[in-house]
């Protein structure tokens, strides 16, 4: 549709090979400037996968449109068939009024071109050097219809013909279409802090179908949406940032523009790590000695310390009640001052000795002027002196006598070692 006001501007495109020929063996005189004749749609082994099944040769606006099919001969040898294609459309035979036509390719040979409202035929024989009489043959049309909802019915294989003998043929020589060569390289696996990455790379069409317009699109295997790009002078360039490093599966695939058709494809891994900034790297705090941190003599003891404590409390939960009984009365019954002293004339006579039921220590309370008590082999004895010093009738060592008296032993203080080695005395031998 022209514009209804402005100037209007004409742009003519002919055949991309005039003066240097590419398909020499069609000659120049097989295509024409349409887009499709410059991308190669109507050669064989064009890749059109992509492209919409229709049952209609009738779009529903006016345009140009591509039709590509395949069908099967099987000729018997030694015969000569006929082989023709018969455009079938109503409006024609009822007075030329198909406002459409079509331009006819045969495995990529232009056989002919109807139109609708001119004719002046319908049928069109293909020549035997154009058919694969023992396999797979492409069609190519290219229609163009001047309204919408125009186009033939349908277009049908007849056979006009068949006789013994004759000439045999063969396929005439033609080149088809080429998938281009797709290359991709990575501008560099390590990337800076925040920087995106760069992927260049190549798509060389064959020089046959290199008037196409190609877009690269790129799915980078982390779950991304593809990104799309133009392919100009065979050439792309697309960037990326990955969130998260690692190793990912990514591939480029080559697209026509127009149809849509995938013409190539390459994969690589790309291996992302991220190069930190230096400017912000964050230093780690310089390592101290471990004496600077922790103190020698902690570290130095830590591993017996923590097993004293263990047995320690262990030793607390076990200890008989009589033994705690006995310590606490200790502290009470050998607090003795310088002016008292113990002498035999006060001992004790046997009538006053403790039975097994008895207590161990005389009924006297433990203030200054009260008397000592100590343990001897036969039991305990009291007796109150001037002596300047208290000395226990039997060393601290002994054992207790028979009817449960046990020995009163020296006074200890709580921060000295012996307190300590005397504590674990009354225990069996610690496991360390």
């Amino acid at each position: 549709m022209l514009p209804s006001s402005g100037a209007v501007t004409w742009k003519l495109q002919g055949a991309k090979d005039k003066a240097a020929p590419v398909d020499i063996d069609r000659t120049m005189y097989n295509t024409g400037g349409l887009y499709g004749e410059r991308a190669g749609w109507y050669l064989p082994e064009y890749p059109d996968a992509e492209w919409a099944d229709t049952t209609t040769f009738k779009p529903a606006k006016a345009g140009v449109t591509w039709y590509r099919s395949t069908f099967d001969l099987s000729v018997p040898a030694g015969t000569d068939t006929a082989i023709a294609l018969k455009v079938n459309d109503v409006k024609f035979e009822n007075g030329r009024q198909s406002y459409a036509r079509a331009i006819i390719y045969v495995n990529g040979w232009n056989t002919g071109t109807w139109v609708g409202n001119v004719g002046p035929q319908s049928v069109f024989t293909i020549p035997s050097g154009f058919l694969n009489k023992s396999g797979e043959n492409t069609i190519a049309i290219a229609l163009t219809t001047e309204r919408d909802a125009q186009g033939p019915d349908s277009f049908t294989l007849v056979d006009r013909g068949t006789s013994l003998g004759g000439v045999p043929t063969t396929l005439n020589t033609a080149p088809n279409y080429v998938l281009p060569v797709v290359t991709a390289a990575l501008a560099a696996n390590l990337r800076a802090a925040g920087a995106a990455t760069v992927i260049n790379g190549t798509s060389e069409l064959a020089t046959i179908g290199d008037g196409a317009l190609t877009t690269a699109v790129i799915d980078f295997g982390d779950g991304s949406l593809p990104l799309t790009v133009p392919v100009v002078d065979s050439a792309y360039t697309a960037t990326h940032d990955y969130a998260k490093d690692g190793n990912y599966i990514a591939i480029v695939t080559i697209k026509d523009a127009i149809s849509g058709s995938v013409l190539g494809s390459k994969s690589w891994i790309s291996r992302w790590t991220k190069v930190p900034n230096p400017r912000n790297r964050q230093h780690p705090p310089k390592a101290q000695p471990l004496r600077n941190r922790l103190h020698p003599r902690r570290v130095r003891h830590r591993p017996c310390r923590q097993r004293r404590l263990k047995v320690r409390r262990r030793l607390k939960v076990r200890r008989p009640p009589k033994v705690r009984h006995l310590r606490s009365r200790q502290h009470h019954t050998e607090s003795a001052t310088p002016t008292e002293s113990a002498t035999p004339t006060e001992s004790a006579t046997p009538t006053e000795s403790a039975t097994p039921t008895e207590s161990t220590v005389p009924t006297t309370s433990a203030d200054p002027g009260a008397a000592a008590t100590s343990a001897g082999p036969d039991g305990p004895s009291s007796s109150t002196t001037t002596s300047s010093a208290v000395t226990p009738a039997v060393p601290a060592t002994s054992k207790a006598p028979s009817g449960g008296d046990w020995p009163a032993p020296e006074p200890k203080t709580r921060g000295s070692a012996d307190w300590q080695c005397c504590c674990f005395l009354q225990e069996p031998p610690c496991s360390w």
